[in-house]
């Protein structure tokens, strides 16, 4: 896995985690745990060219799959911390993100794909103690 944020783009990130957590592939799942967080931008959130809450809520899943398998290091609950902040911040009931993480000849939004993931994020980090 070359590390360059690319990686992140859409739900890539939370199908690595997936595969090195049920394929019982510490080594993966420790590297992707430490190189997760290293990414996280300043503001808390994730994205390829800038942060977004989709892709905050892809990471934000992923580490949560990672701390429940037992495999996320200490600045990996910090990162669940931030991100719980940056998406609280961000959270609009009727107002959405127009950021198009989704690509097919052009970058698209599933409104209540992207939505979805989203909101769950927010819910798990709040579930998992980490939304104050």
């Amino acid at each position: 896995i070359a590390r360059s944020r690319g990686w992140l783009t859409g739900e890539l990130v939370w199908q690595r985690l997936r595969l090195a957590v049920d394929a019982a592939n510490p080594a993966l799942a420790g590297y992707l745990a430490r190189l997760l967080p290293a990414d996280q931008r300043a503001d808390g959130g994730w994205g390829l060219i800038a942060s977004s809450s989709e892709e905050t809520a892809y990471a934000v899943m992923g580490l949560l799959l990672l701390a429940r398998a037992g495999e996320l290091p200490a600045e990996g609950r910090a990162a669940l911390k931030r991100a719980a902040t940056f998406l609280e911040q961000r959270y609009r009931p009727f107002t959405e993100e127009t950021t198009a993480v989704w690509l097919a000849k052009e970058p698209y939004r599933p409104r209540r794909v992207s939505r979805a993931f989203e909101i769950s994020a927010l819910l798990a980090l709040a579930m998992e103690g980490f939304v104050e």
